[in-house]
């Protein structure tokens, strides 16, 4: 899976899962990450094409539809947070998006 934007981090999350960009929700704001504090959208950057399981392997595919959209899913559904140039990144589960834009 190789970057497209030298400004990327080089990550790549695990089977099952979807490297996001986070939406910028206190633009401006300086905000500590702590144990309520959330992010509910961001940008797909990649997706692991490899399936978690067999049953997993349609919703993989379909995922991969999804790179360079924003997508959206419930409160408290991403995980660790990467910083990277300042930028917050994180890993979501492929069943956990909820919606997209086109």
């Amino acid at each position: 899976m190789a970057m497209t934007n030298a400004n990327e981090p080089n990550l790549n999350p695990a089977p099952g899962y979807i490297l996001v960009q986070l939406g910028d929700v206190y633009s401006g704001i300086k905000m500590p990450e702590g144990k309520y504090d959330t992010r509910t959208d961001g940008i797909v950057l990649k997706v692991n094409p490899q399936p978690r399981t067999k049953d997993h392997e349609m919703l993989t595919k379909w995922a991969q539809g999804l790179i360079g959209k924003r997508i959206y899913w419930m409160e408290f559904r991403e995980g660790k947070r990467i910083n990277f140039g300042g930028q917050p990144y994180a890993t979501i589960r492929i069943e956990d998006v909820e919606s997209w834009e086109e």
